[in-house]
């Protein structure tokens, strides 16, 4: 089952002058951004751009990986790097391992952080999965692959929701 927190923009974030709305942008040349299985243009300021944009995925992993761990999971990476790709977060859940994908948004206008899970996203996880299982020799066992959307409107506290079992 899902669970859902509201948590309030982080003081030090505020203070490092770092905001979701993406404040200080001027760049509005378009990118291509996922939604589902097809992909619309929007501008960048819709999304932040370059160093803001990275940071909100960031701060919304650790906030992800805090939600995890108060929910009992344990978890064992972050960021977790081979050649097919990275996985945000690996836990454990009991006896599953538990593949945690990371979404974040600034909005639904282009729709909210789950639309940016299409099949191709989906197969890549799932591949960068089995690399992590091979080198710890755990091919075999029980999984699960878990999303994690951290919808963060400008001025608002951030919606995080854990949703288990989405692919």
């Amino acid at each position: 089952m899902g669970n859902v927190e509201l948590i309030p923009f982080p003081e030090w974030l505020v203070l490092s002058g770092f905001h979701p709305s993406g404040t200080g942008i001027v760049d509005s040349i378009p990118e291509e951004v996922p939604v589902g299985t097809e992909k619309i243009t929007a501008p960048l300021s819709d999304h932040l751009a370059g160093g803001r944009r990275h940071e909100l995925g960031r701060v919304a992993e650790r906030m992800a990986a805090e939600l995890l761990e108060r929910s009992g999971l344990i978890v064992l990476d972050r960021n977790w790097r081979c050649p097919r790709g990275e996985l945000d977060i690996v836990a454990t859940d009991g006896d599953l391992v538990v593949f945690c994908e990371v979404k974040a948004r600034s909005g639904v206008d282009y729709g909210g952080p789950l639309h940016a899970i299409g099949p191709d996203k989906i197969a890549r996880v799932r591949g960068v999965a089995r690399a992590w299982l091979s080198e710890r020799d755990l091919v075999g066992c029980r999984v699960r692959f878990d999303v994690v959307s951290v919808l963060w409107p400008p001025g608002e506290p951030a919606r995080v929701e854990h949703l288990e079992g989405v692919f």
